[in-house]
């Protein structure tokens, strides 16, 4: 099992987001998220990667979350890395540690002793599948838009074969042109093996299973 939350409780200061959530997701399995504002759908993508607790801390933390049956309140973020690709909403500059995108692929080359040959077949199946990534690679970060560097990010995360993409809120404010490639992003993720869960707004019907944060609990659909 990709992911496994055990019993999960948690909240900041003496107020609970959720209690005792119980539930899987499976390798190549692709779960919509969603909840009223303030619901903690951000909260537990955070929760998920690592953010919390070892960044931040609430009041309130019971339970357990394991990847690949390891689990995240014991063990640091950089005990999962390149398991887990979290891209928020908003902060991106906070992830992107080099100028542009091409020093961020280099960076991941020699740390993973891709060869150039492959970072250059990776390249090519990513402008196939986000074709916005094209203008990417030496525009420096400073000077992209907003969503140019969650295209970025994302692309760090597919040049290191992340295997969790926790994505949140993302696809609220992109074009239903830009929503298509992103869609069939997932299902190729999902494909070879990934997991996906995303956080969504919209009335759209997306074709995955959903889960839903209401009365401080989860509902599986």
């Amino acid at each position: 099992m990709l992911l496994t939350i055990e019993n999960l409780t948690f909240g900041w200061q003496n107020k609970v987001l959720f209690q005792n959530i119980n539930c899987q997701l499976e390798a190549g399995e692709i779960i919509l998220l969603r909840g009223e504002n303030g619901s903690g759908k951000t909260t537990l993508l955070k929760l998920i990667a690592g953010m919390i607790p070892h960044f931040s801390r609430g009041k309130i933390l019971k339970g357990d979350i394991l990847l690949n049956d390891h689990s995240i309140i014991e063990n640091p973020p950089k005990f999962f890395f390149p398991l887990v690709a979290f891209i928020p909403s908003q902060n991106i500059d906070f992830f992107l540690l080099n100028e542009n995108l091409e020093q961020e692929i280099a960076l991941i080359q020699a740390v993973f002793k891709i060869s150039s040959s492959e970072i250059e077949r990776k390249k090519g199946e990513l402008h196939e599948l986000l074709p916005g990534t094209r203008e990417l690679w030496s525009k420096n970060f400073d000077r992209m838009t907003s969503f140019q560097k969650v295209l970025s990010l994302l692309s760090i995360y597919y040049f290191q074969e992340t295997r969790l993409f926790l994505i949140d809120e993302i696809l609220d404010f992109i074009s239903h042109e830009n929503l298509s490639f992103w869609l069939n992003f997932f299902q190729v993720q999902s494909q070879t093996g990934c997991g996906i869960i995303f956080v969504s707004h919209q009335p759209a019907e997306y074709p995955f299973r959903g889960w839903e944060i209401e009365n401080k609990t989860l509902l599986r659909g």
